[in-house]
């Protein structure tokens, strides 16, 4: 397969184009461009696939009529999207639970929502898309596995919440006590056996 990057972040292309070197392989190709306005013709591509991105934007539906223009008829888009709201994890932690608040308050502030994965079919169906198929993943991280503990609470999850800190903060969305107990509190789960 021949696959093409897409990014609107120069330093999230550098970063996945390291990535890619490392792992020598040359079937990738890079490019920065919006998705609002993708520089490729109608009827480009097999498979576009996106990840995480339809929580962030205003205008979902604008965007998947972008992604089904540049598919080919019969192509297949595929959407995988969180659903911050549906976060359970033991030990449970108000402040922790404070913590993924905040941060879907604040993002819904900046106009996404870390809750659309529940939205998806209803997202696709706007678009007429002619079958679609929606199903939800789960992801359970307990002490079992050290290492998907690992992968998603302390290398993905947490410094994701970490990183909207000092704005969910600033925006008075959360103090900052509770913002640093809710962060400890999550990085345990990764520890909890």
């Amino acid at each position: 397969a021949e696959i093409t990057a897409v990014d609107i972040s120069k330093d999230s292309l550098h970063l996945a184009e390291a990535v890619i070197r490392d792992a020598k392989l040359a079937n990738v190709t890079f490019l920065q461009a919006d998705l609002q306005q993708l520089p490729f013709a109608d009827d480009s591509f097999d498979v576009v696939i996106i990840c995480f991105v339809i929580e962030h934007l205003e205008d979902p539906i604008a965007i998947l009529q972008e992604l089904k223009r540049v598919l080919k008829v019969g192509g297949k888009l595929v959407a995988m999207e969180g659903d911050h709201g549906s976060s359970f994890f033991y030990p449970d932690s108000l402040a922790g639970q404070a913590v993924i608040a905040a941060q879907v308050q604040l993002q819904t502030l900046k106009g996404g929502s870390p809750n659309r994965g529940r939205s998806l079919h209803s997202y696709f169906a706007a678009t007429a898309f002619e079958s679609m198929q929606v199903s939800p993943r789960f992801l359970y991280v307990d002490g079992q596995d050290e290492g998907l503990g690992y992968a998603f609470v302390t290398a993905i999850f947490v410094p994701m919440l970490e990183a909207i800190g000092p704005q969910a903060i600033a925006e008075g969305i959360i103090t900052a006590p509770l913002f640093r107990q809710g962060i400890q509190d999550l990085y345990a789960i990764a520890a909890t056996e």
